[in-house]
């Protein structure tokens, strides 16, 4: 198995994506970000990401060099559209317009519709909280991302992760999650190294319990479970609301099958 330093799998993920036709600045952002979760040991959102993000420009759900487009704004509040380029291009361009007006206003809301997986949302909250800020931020996926409602067995839900950071020195603290039982990307890390997952995190299709990420990903699918275990309609709760407040008020919608994907909505 090849070893590769920082450097080294910071640039690879360079090259696959410029060679991919990716203009180099989005590159780097998006190269950085990858690196940064695998170094963080969350493998799930870091370079295993690649050829997801690669197909997904072939497809055309990831539209590199799309403009970020500010479609509402005051001095406290931005929403903004993505239009479907790297989430993380997004995730850095709509952090630095909420720091910038919260310097000013105090506080700062900002909505971005239309928005690719941003990779590990922690990333941006403590991105926020080294510059001095408190943050809360929340991403929705309107489609039938991976997650059953509390009780059902059919995917409804994105798994509609939540961050929030506090200042503090050099080493501030960050809480990143997500409403359902686990991220998918954990799910993947497993199901690619053969690998079984803890009890409680997914069912098969028919919604009987198991623990092999195969089930998740057959066809037909399963689907995974909402935070909680027992009391899991607390997490299939928290997901219904970041559906809300991310969907309905940045304008990507909620809970829907006919949005393409990517459509994702950020509240930061």
């Amino acid at each position: 198995m090849p070893v590769l330093n920082p450097a080294q799998l910071e640039e690879t993920a360079f090259l696959v994506l410029t060679a991919a036709g990716v203009q180099e600045d989005e590159a780097r952002t998006v190269a950085e970000e990858l690196r940064d979760a695998n170094l963080v040991g969350h493998d799930s959102h870091g370079i295993m990401r690649l050829m997801q993000y690669v197909s997904n420009m072939e497809e055309g759900y990831i539209k590199p060099g799309a403009t970020f487009e500010i479609v509402a704004d005051g001095p406290s509040f931005c929403i903004a559209d993505a239009n479907f380029n790297f989430g993380q291009v997004a995730a850095a361009q709509a952090l630095e317009l909420g720091m910038e007006r919260a310097r000013a206003a105090g506080t700062a809301t900002v909505f971005v519709r239309n928005c690719n997986h941003v990779g590990r949302l922690g990333s941006w909250s403590r991105r926020a909280a080294m510059a001095g800020f408190a943050s809360m931020m929340a991403v929705n996926a309107p489609g039938p991302g991976g997650v059953a409602p509390w009780g059902g067995i059919d995917r409804k839900l994105g798994t509609n992760p939540i961050t929030m950071a506090a200042p503090q020195g050099d080493c501030p603290l960050v809480l990143d999650m997500t409403t359902s039982a686990t991220a998918e990307g954990k799910l993947r890390v497993a199901f690619q190294k053969g690998e079984d997952v803890p009890a409680g995190l997914i069912m098969d299709a028919e919604g009987n319990p198991t623990t092999h990420p195969a089930d998740f990903y057959a066809d037909p699918p399963g689907a995974l479970l909402p935070l909680g275990g027992p009391l899991g309609f607390k997490g299939y709760g928290l997901s219904v609301m970041v559906d809300l407040f991310g969907g309905i008020l940045s304008g990507s919608g909620v809970c829907r099958t006919d949005l393409p994907r990517g459509a994702n909505g950020v509240w930061m």
